[in-house]
């Protein structure tokens, strides 16, 4: 049948070629490195330059070619989750200045100044301690004082799986992350990073202003950018969250930035690239039109609402190791 012949190639086509940048965390000579994965202004430049401005689509111009089946090897477009102000300081005048249009995934708590302590956690950490295995020291001796979390603690080893796909992980990166993510409540977690706060005379209050971008600046960001939707609080582990949950987490996210920018939002990214089967009915039912993964794996369904990202510190830490930068 020429017909499924021809869909098969058009499928594999746009899969295959499909392969977005995911970006996180930037810095600068005035702006300072407080997460892991960050990466500086000249880093980003230099990747542009690397992979060739040609190949960069601007991400409506991508994805269209995605949903056409048209895109080329080597063609990718950038995305840019969490809404940060270390990524509207420093990746956006480079992304202006090289004409780029990417993709930023906004979570919109912090967008109508209610924080949450995910973002808060690593500005605490990257300004507070010489390194974060310094900081899971103190957190993993904290959960000793918790007969639940001192078990799941002591007992992840190698076997354990968890955050095993992102290559650049420490063993303690995905312990820490196995503990937040699977083990402990959102308010469990807060109530521990709380206490080291405070043994650190840190004041969270000081710094909020400086991890998010505000109304204004979302703003001005979507006149040269392209706006998604990355939750409203950011759940790290959203594929646990029952149906209503997730609906609840898209659809205020959706409606606070259509809101703001007087327009419909049809663009999404997963927190943490976490999903489950209700996810994506949940975005039909709020016509979300694409929505991208975290990873590499190529779906065998759903294949608008599962495209794949690849992370911009698995191509930064190659140039790295070859000594290109």
């Amino acid at each position: 049948n020429i017909n499924k012949i021809n869909d098969l190639e058009y499928i594999i086509t746009k899969l295959v070629n499909a392969r977005a940048i995911m970006f996180h965390h930037f810095y600068n000579d005035n702006l300072k490195k407080y997460a892991q994965g960050s990466i500086t202004d000249k880093e980003l430049e230099y990747l542009i330059l690397k992979i060739g401005r040609e190949n960069i689509l601007d991400g409506d111009i991508w994805l269209e070619k995605y949903n056409n089946g048209e895109l080329k090897k080597g063609e990718t477009c950038f995305t840019i989750d969490d809404g940060l102000l270390c990524q509207y300081k420093v990746a956006l005048p480079i992304l202006v200045k090289y004409k780029i249009k990417g993709i930023w995934f906004i979570y919109t708590k912090p967008v109508i100044r209610e924080y949450e302590f995910l973002e808060c956690y690593k500005y605490f950490v990257g300004n507070s301690f010489d390194s974060f295995e310094l900081f899971y020291e103190e957190f993993f001796k904290l959960c000793q004082n918790y007969p639940k979390f001192k078990q799941h603690c002591n007992n992840f080893n190698e076997e354990n799986d968890y955050g095993k796909s992102v290559p650049f992980y420490t063993f303690n990166d995905r312990k820490f992350r196995y503990l937040r993510d699977k083990i402990m409540s959102k308010e469990e977690f807060n109530d521990i990073i709380r206490k080291i706060m405070k043994s650190n005379n840190y004041n969270l209050e000081n710094s909020l202003h400086k991890i998010w971008i505000n109304e204004n600046e979302l703003i001005n960001l979507d006149k040269s950018q392209i706006i998604g939707i990355h939750s409203h609080t950011h759940p790290t582990a959203m594929e646990d969250l029952s149906y209503h949950l997730q609906l609840e987490e898209y659809k205020k996210s959706k409606d606070i930035l259509e809101n703001i920018l007087n327009r419909e939002i049809n663009i999404l990214s997963y927190p943490c690239g976490k999903y489950n089967s209700d996810t994506f009915n949940i975005l039909k039912k709020i016509n979300i039109k694409y929505s991208f993964i975290a990873h590499l794996n190529i779906p065998k369904n759903n294949i608008n609402y599962l495209i794949q990202r690849e992370d911009h510190m698995n191509i930064i830490n190659y140039y790295h190791e070859n000594n290109e930068i």
